[in-house]
């Protein structure tokens, strides 16, 4: 399960975690990075592929040294696992898979990364049109 996701320099995410549990719901108002941390989790997962150039940060200063990341932490039953994905300008995405709580073989870091990837890419995301929420329904009878 995931434990919680930070962005650093996504769209309007400078620095920001979200913690997530098994069901999370994300509600506020419009412009608040709702859709952005979606966009991250989806890319992420490599189901989206992204513009370097408009994925970083608005006003953020872009050399070859700026990057785009998105910090996933793995909680029960991989406590301690972190996958760091990373974007630069220039350059490819960049997976990185590892564990803060034991030193990994490269056939494990390998097997890691492919469970990860696959975890991330099967994420569900639903979105409610409450223009279709607010809509009277008609009661069917029998």
């Amino acid at each position: 399960m995931i434990e919680s996701v930070q962005f650093r320099n996504f769209k309007t995410l400078r620095d920001t975690r979200l913690p997530l549990s098994r069901l999370t719901l994300i509600v506020g108002p419009n412009g608040s990075g709702k859709s952005t941390a979606l966009q991250a989790l989806l890319a992420a997962g490599r189901r989206v592929e992204l513009d370097f150039q408009r994925t970083a940060s608005a006003g953020l200063h872009v050399d070859k040294s700026t990057t785009v990341q998105v910090v996933v932490r793995w909680g029960e039953p991989s406590e301690g696992d972190m996958t760091l994905v990373t974007w630069s300008s220039g350059a490819r995405i960049k997976y990185h898979h590892t564990n803060f709580k034991k030193t990994l073989a490269p056939e494990e870091i390998q097997d890691l990364q492919s469970k990860r990837l696959r975890v991330l890419s099967e994420i569900q995301i639903y979105s409610f049109d409450a223009a279709a929420i607010c809509s009277p329904r008609l009661s069917i009878q029998s």
